[in-house]
């Protein structure tokens, strides 16, 4: 909320002015038929906008604006993100615990900072619910594996990045069951299905092309490439994903190899400058090297 009220307006460009409107046009090419309407913005995927879609449509009559709503809508979800943390950590260690790990992420400047994200704050939600319902599950129910891939597959559905991430860490916490390696196993198989099928069915540049009358998947490529050539012939790249266009096109392997490792290159060191804003990081690393000095004792 601290950030809703001090934050200028707008304050995330071009999110906060391209979120409505993406909004409100999925939903009304969704009620025509016509499925061209996401290739706006195809470059994410379209669950948040519905969710802004939904706060307009219920706020708006309150007097609220298109951005404010999905301020509110950014402020919530970051809310219940913070209060899932708490559940997740004081269910494995002390309540105190839980209550700092919650303040030090509802204080992080970066959390603050970035609390208007709408794509990221409701994918992140989606991201934290997935693991809270995994750490939750029982070795004799298969019903929280296949609710964490579908928490997992909404959180891609907000914003494709969350997808590898939180895959890679629920697997490595089913790995860890080190005494049910057949419970591992199964659990990565059917956590997995159930979130790629709810990202594929909630998607509908997923979709067949014979269903939307096009290529959802060119059209998604074309729009999350933003590889632009500039007069010199040289691609400008603003985000990692810009490597990916120049590499779809080459013809040449060698240029392909090329761009496809900037890309890998790009994707690993794009998360760095969050050390500038968030003392989380820090904390995190701090945590490992002094764990790390504990057993050499």
């Amino acid at each position: 909320m601290l950030a809703r009220a001090l934050a200028p307006v707008p304050f995330i460009i071009p999110d906060e002015l391209l979120y409505p409107y993406t909004g409100r046009l999925f939903v009304s090419g969704l009620a025509s038929g016509n499925f061209s309407v996401f290739k706006v913005n195809a470059a994410h995927p379209p669950l948040s906008k519905f969710i802004t879609w939904l706060f307009i449509s219920l706020l708006g009559t309150s007097g609220f604006s298109d951005m404010g709503a999905m301020r509110i809508q950014s402020c919530l979800f970051s809310s219940l993100t913070c209060v899932l943390i708490y559940a997740i950590v004081a269910s494995k260690a002390k309540k105190s615990i839980g209550v700092l790990s919650w303040a030090l992420l509802s204080l992080d400047p970066a959390s603050i900072i970035f609390a208007l994200a709408s794509l990221d704050v409701t994918s992140l939600f989606f991201a934290v619910l997935s693991m809270y319902t995994l750490l939750r599950a029982q070795s004799e129910s298969w019903r929280p594996y296949l609710l964490s891939g579908v928490c997992l597959g909404l959180a891609a559905l907000c914003k494709y990045s969350a997808y590898p991430i939180i895959l890679g860490t629920l697997i490595l916490i089913l790995l860890a069951e080190k005494n049910h390696p057949g419970l591992s196993a199964k659990g990565i198989l059917f956590l997995t299905t159930s979130s790629i099928l709810v990202l594929i069915a909630g998607n509908p540049l997923l979709w067949p092309p014979q269903l939307l009358g096009f290529s959802g998947y060119s059209a998604l490529v074309e729009d999350s490439s933003r590889a632009l050539l500039n007069s010199g012939g040289a691609f400008s790249v603003l985000t990692p994903l810009d490597w990916l266009e120049p590499a779809f096109k080459m013809t040449s392997p060698a240029h392909t190899i090329f761009y496809l490792s900037m890309f890998a290159y790009a994707t690993t060191v794009f998360p760095l400058p969050i050390f500038r804003y968030s003392y989380l990081p820090w904390l995190f690393l701090g945590s490992l090297l002094l764990l790390r000095q504990q057993e050499r004792i």
